[in-house]
């Protein structure tokens, strides 16, 4: 949700009638910060989710938020300090880790982040201009999107008419 105090963007709890339960996170005073991606652990007592620092160049943190604990008391925990954009995050089924898709080595990559302080660690060879992706119940298989660009230069030859032929066109990628 927007939030009318700051111009950024917020995460609240609905409960199952529509109704704002609860106010899970803030944008930062003083700055545009966004809170995107909500994703509940998978015993449901977290949240992770992606804090977008600037809307202006995407600068993204992994941050995750307690909710056992009272709206008052609640604090949020950041697991990232990269300030790389990324696009997608899911939690391992055993919930001490989450996966995140980054490019905080400059190249697009798929990262598992231990929650107990651990450094990350890039989870396969998959590598750059990975975007979406979700993992199976136990955590053992990958699907993803990728990114790509495909240019395709055609060739045509001119009919006297100045008319492109009917030829097929030639294909340079």
């Amino acid at each position: 949700d927007s939030s009318p105090e700051n111009d950024g963007m917020e995460l609240k709890l609905l409960s199952i009638d529509g109704k704002i339960r609860d106010r899970i996170t803030a944008p930062v005073k003083g700055k545009k910060t966004s809170d995107t991606n909500p994703r509940f652990s998978p015993d449901g007592s977290q949240i992770a989710f992606l804090r977008i620092q600037d809307d202006e160049s995407s600068l993204t943190d992994l941050f995750l938020v307690e909710l056992s604990v009272g709206q008052a008391s609640r604090s949020i925990r950041q697991l990232t300090f990269d300030q790389q954009r990324i696009s997608d995050l899911q939690w391992m089924p055993d919930g001490r880790s989450i996966i995140i898709s980054s490019d905080r080595d400059g190249q697009r990559r798929l990262w598992k982040i231990p929650l107990n302080g651990d450094p990350p660690v890039i989870v396969s060879t998959i590598t750059d201009k990975v975007q979406n992706f979700d993992l199976s119940s136990d955590g053992r298989l990958l699907t993803y999107t990728q990114s790509m660009q495909d240019t395709t230069i055609e060739i045509r030859p001119l009919k006297g008419d100045g008319k492109a032929s009917s030829l097929l066109p030639c294909q340079i990628n």
